[in-house]
């Protein structure tokens, strides 16, 4: 009985090694980094819209979805940002992550990030002023 317990514990502890080694993988960081830079984005947006109003978007676009779908349709379009830039990452590491797929993979994620990045910064000055 204790054999099978050391057994498979050190099958959970292999297991836990090769998860720890995939989440630290530069794709895996990238995909959180966006997930992350996006939802402040849209955390930072919803707060800045509840305290000065729509007028205080500075993005005509996600201020008239805003005005005419409401936030449901923010949150499921930064939903699909984050699905669409994920699939294609996904997609470009796939095939090797070189030459052109690199570019495929890479640059939507780090164009993703900056604008999320750079929407929740603007969106927090905006509520604190």
């Amino acid at each position: 009985m204790v054999s099978i317990v050391l057994a498979q514990s050190g099958d959970l502890v292999l297991l836990g090694v090769a998860g720890v080694k995939r989440a630290a993988s530069i794709g895996f960081l990238g995909l959180a980094t966006l997930v992350l830079a996006q939802s402040l984005d849209l955390v930072t947006f919803s707060a800045m819209v509840g305290r000065h109003g729509v007028a205080a978007e500075l993005n005509p676009l996600v201020g008239g979805m805003y005005v005419h779908l409401g936030m449901p349709a923010i949150v499921a379009a930064k939903i699909l940002l984050i699905v669409l830039v994920g699939a294609l990452a996904i997609a470009g590491w796939a095939r090797g992550g070189r030459g052109v797929w690199w570019l495929v993979g890479a640059i939507p994620v780090a164009i993703a990030i900056a604008f999320g990045l750079i929407g929740g910064y603007t969106n927090a000055v905006a509520y604190l002023g």
